[in-house]
């Protein structure tokens, strides 16, 4: 007889201590998450993908209270993939647009605390090489690639997931390390500067640095500590300055920096509205 796990408490785990667990909203009883666990992985949120958090988050300010329940319990891990595997493709993944599911994968995989040792991880990377050397099949990949990241909601999970990894410097470093060194093909030199070039043809890479220009701070050299003020020693008074359409536009001397520094905002704000910095953001406002 195999022995039932407590899922709250984590007792009675032995050899069949895996469950296969889904998540469900109570509203329309539609399931999103299909997973396999022991002890009490099905409730540890965090440890979820960036998808499947952003659907319970949504359903929670919703006032819609997911819940979770146990498929099968009393598993070995080989029976639990099994049985996660048959249930994800049964309802199917969002992000193929194929069910209601936010599993990122097809499941089956990361055998508990497996790691693989260093002569297979040669041995695969040495396979996929071989594979990316066949100009159909990268063609293919590329397209899915394509029809995937047309999807929205699928390119906010990816920079979500992105965004997550290189909090951790390990992970950085690991990117850095593999990238030196490792010589950019021509084909990829050329996308890259084709891709500029039309962007700055088309005028949309002078708009992206105007606008960076514009709400950017005062630069460490400025010694007034206000954007566009700078002392004028002939008159000894503050000069106020902007930059429009790449020409500069004088605002007045000033007696103090401060008058300087405000004749700059009404001046940001008329030409470049609130996208502007401004020297005094709370107090102009507040006029």
């Amino acid at each position: 007889m195999t022995k039932v796990i407590d899922q709250k408490t984590g007792q009675g785990c032995g050899k069949k201590d895996f469950y296969v667990y889904a998540w469900e909203r109570p509203d329309t009883k539609e399931v999103f998450y299909i997973g396999k666990g022991r002890g009490v992985r099905a409730h540890r949120l965090k440890i979820h993908n960036p998808f499947f958090m952003r659907v319970y988050e949504r359903l929670k300010n919703d006032g819609v209270d997911p819940r979770v329940y146990n498929i099968a319990e009393g598993l070995s891990e080989v029976e639990a993939f099994e049985i996660e595997t048959r249930e994800i493709a049964r309802f199917g993944r969002r992000n193929i647009g194929k069910g209601t599911l936010t599993n990122l994968t097809d499941g089956g995989e990361g055998s508990s605390g497996f790691v693989f040792p260093a002569t297979r991880k040669k041995k695969m990377s040495l396979i996929m090489t071989e594979r990316l050397q066949d100009e159909e099949l990268r063609a293919v990949w590329s397209a899915a690639q394509v029809k995937r990241y047309a999807d929205p909601e699928q390119r906010k999970m990816a920079s979500e997931i992105s965004t997550q990894r290189y909090k951790d410097p390990e992970a950085r470093r690991r990117q850095s390390d593999a990238l030196i060194g490792r010589p950019k093909t021509p084909e990829h030199v050329e996308a890259v500067a084709s891709a500029l070039r039309q962007r700055w043809e088309s005028g949309e890479m002078g708009a992206l640095i105007r606008a960076g220009i514009v709400a950017a701070p005062p630069g460490k050299a400025n010694s007034s500590g206000y954007k566009g003020v700078s002392f004028d020693k002939q008159s000894g008074k503050w000069l106020a300055q902007i930059q429009v359409e790449k020409k500069t536009k004088h605002l007045g001397r000033h007696l103090t920096r401060e008058a300087a520094a405000e004749a700059y905002d009404r001046a940001a704000r008329m030409y470049f509205g609130d996208n502007a910095y401004q020297n005094f953001p709370v107090t102009l406002d507040a006029a």
